[in-house]
């Protein structure tokens, strides 16, 4: 990442059309907007910071997303742009942040539209962006595939359901953002030597919460061909908005966003009017945010907590891979908050659930919490969501990811959340080249079964099928079987009501 100042960016970002007839035609692109210059390192050429929408700033700021607007020149795209408003950033950060970038192979072996994978980057929707070295699209290039990733608005910026502003088209602004960008590529991609129609979008943690919402969200309907979501989280519960159907025990939206509204504006006033929240600095709800943001169940744009509508079938028709790591809590801190959190989703079964995870928990009171929080939060999700799959006829691919690098075996009981992530990006072990052959073959087809790979077969209802990622992939029946039935059971009750309303 770079740092510059307004000014400098301005200077190199648009450069007179003079330039424009000695600059290599390969690293050039014609888009809606005018023209780009990308950079060649390796074997890819890189399109960075491309203005996918308008700035979200002044009374933009809680809007849906403005088109891009036009410019004069070459613009060159070779630095990432700024970041989004985020606690204890490192890079410079902005409002002006919603900006993709596009890593294209040098020399692809084909004259053929190429296959689009959409990275969406992890960080509990509060921190993160497009331009961390782990998403390295090396890999992916050589293997004739174009690598996208993306900012989109984060915590407060990007989640707000304030009652004193209009939210016509939801109050998911993060998730806005995204479509608007899975609308720019479907609609430039091509000039990149894309196919849009075998656009793939993938994520992990918060990323693969994304996936989830796009599956589900109305508004990102024909945007994508195929999804993979890691670790995502979608039968987690959602603070909801009065446009959604009520829920007993959850979350406010509306109460939620004037308390960090309030903590932004260092007020005890509650009552912000719009002005006073457009004034707020950026970097306050930032600074000021306590922890991760979660979505919110707004009824329009996220219509019902996306697991829920994987069991009503009214996800997007498109092939689906989810899957979490075996040790997905391996983060979590044993506060009293968090702690609740965990025994909130399993209601009068704390003993049940301590027996099932007696081995954890013998070993230590933090593995048994944190196994326990990774298996409710990330492992139950894909689980649940990829058994719903045919009732849109399309296949779900369930995995858990359970290698450890030898040097790691004494350190982590299982596999810690996200770890498969930089494997798949920049791996060269066994398993990260089986686990990417298997990513490779899906983004091409939709299908990551192919020649010299085991079998993974898709689940259907009760018959789940896990492929486990480990020294040597297998695919395996009864992955936790005892353990997946009792939170199953768990979330279902939970969830009954939602379900019962829909009949």
């Amino acid at each position: 990442m770079h740092l510059f100042t307004p000014f400098i960016w301005l200077a190199w970002a648009t450069i007179g059309l003079a330039h424009a007839s000695s600059a290599d035609s390969s690293l050039i692109r014609d888009i809606e907007q005018g023209q780009l210059k990308g950079v060649q390192e390796g074997h890819s050429i890189h399109f960075r910071a491309i203005p996918y929408a308008q700035a979200p700033v002044g009374n933009m700021r809680w809007q849906a997303p403005a088109p891009p607007t036009s410019w004069q020149g070459l613009r060159r795209a070779d630095r990432f742009g700024y970041i989004c408003p985020q606690k204890n950033q490192a890079q410079v950060s902005r409002e002006d942040c919603l900006t993709l970038n596009i890593s294209v192979p040098s020399q692809p072996n084909t004259n053929e539209k190429l296959p689009v994978v959409v990275w969406f980057h992890g960080g509990g929707f509060v921190n993160g962006s497009g331009a961390s070295p782990v998403f390295s699209s090396a890999k992916w290039n050589e293997e004739n595939v174009i690598l996208v990733t993306l900012n989109y608005r984060l915590g407060a910026l990007g989640f707000f359901a304030h009652p004193a502003l209009k939210h016509p088209e939801g109050s998911n602004y993060g998730l806005m953002d995204m479509i608007a960008a899975l609308k720019w590529l479907q609609t430039n991609i091509d000039e990149f030597g894309g196919n849009p129609e075998r656009l793939t979008i993938m994520g992990g943690s918060a990323g693969g919460m994304a996936v989830q919402q796009l599956m589900v969200s109305p508004q990102a309907a024909g945007l994508f061909s195929a999804a993979i979501t890691q670790s995502g989280y979608g039968t987690s519960p959602k603070p909801r908005t009065r446009e959604a159907r009520r829920l007993k025990k959850a979350s406010s939206a509306e109460e939620l966003s004037i308390e960090l509204a309030a903590l932004a504006a260092h007020s005890q006033d509650r009552k912000l009017s719009p002005e006073e929240l457009y004034n707020i600095p950026a970097q306050n709800f930032a600074e000021t945010f306590p922890g991760a943001q979660l979505p919110f169940v707004d009824g329009i744009s996220l219509p019902e907590e996306s697991a829920v509508l994987f069991a009503q079938g009214k996800q997007h028709s498109v092939p689906f891979i989810a899957g979490g790591t075996s040790f997905d809590g391996n983060f979590f801190t044993p506060t009293p908050r968090n702690k609740h959190y965990i025994f909130s989703q399993i209601p009068n079964k704390i003993s049940r659930a301590r027996r099932l995870y007696r081995d954890d928990f013998d070993s230590s009171e933090a593995q048994g919490l944190g196994r326990l929080y990774g298996d409710i939060r990330y492992v139950h999700n894909a689980f649940s969501v990829t058994q719903h799959m045919p009732l849109v006829n399309q296949p779900g691919y369930l995995y858990l990811f359970d290698y450890l690098p030898p040097e790691q075996r004494n350190s982590f009981p299982g596999a810690p959340h996200y770890s498969e992530v930089p494997m798949l990006f920049s791996g060269s072990s066994s398993t990260a080249n089986t686990l990417r052959a298997y990513w490779l073959n899906f983004i091409r087809t939709g299908n990551p079964n192919g020649e010299g790979l085991a079998l993974w077969p898709s689940s259907e209802g009760d018959k789940r099928q896990w492929m486990v990622f480990d020294d040597e992939p297998a695919t395996e029946k009864n992955v936790l079987r005892r353990k997946m039935q009792f939170l199953e059971r768990s979330y279902q009750e939970r969830i009954s009501p939602l379900l019962q309303a829909e009949k």
